[in-house]
């Protein structure tokens, strides 16, 4: 392009992360892994809280998260169905006995269907 042989155009460059993300401090997971107060509380937060001891138990992507049925969760097996995964293979996730009763509370209070989505917006949906 600077001797005139091609046309001038833009080139973009690929965006790179320079910075690498600071992990949490344990302070703050012990704040993020503090139950909320049931009594003052809105469902949001319990939710919200439940969501972070999901993703801290299991490892599971977003996508997965979002996709998840009440119907894929064992709680009797202490396992978890994932369906919708990366790489399109369906996944079986071991649940702690910790996590488990964090969702055995989640679900009786959410009160959903099997086919509902386990982690519902605050439309209930």
């Amino acid at each position: 392009m600077n001797r005139n042989y091609l046309t001038n155009f833009k080139i973009s460059l690929l965006r790179v992360q320079n910075k690498q993300k600071r992990p949490y401090s344990d302070e703050e997971l012990e704040k993020l892994l503090e139950k909320p107060d049931m009594d003052k509380c809105i469902f949001s937060e319990y939710r919200n809280w439940a969501i972070v001891n999901f993703l801290l138990g299991t490892g599971v992507r977003l996508k997965p998260l979002s996709q998840l049925q009440i119907k894929d969760i064992s709680l009797e097996n202490a396992i978890v169905d994932l369906r919708h995964t990366k790489n399109r293979k369906q996944r079986i996730i071991p649940l702690t006995k910790s996590l488990v009763n964090i969702l055995f509370e989640y679900i009786d209070i959410r009160k959903g269907e099997k086919e509902d989505y386990l982690f519902c917006t605050i439309h209930g949906v």
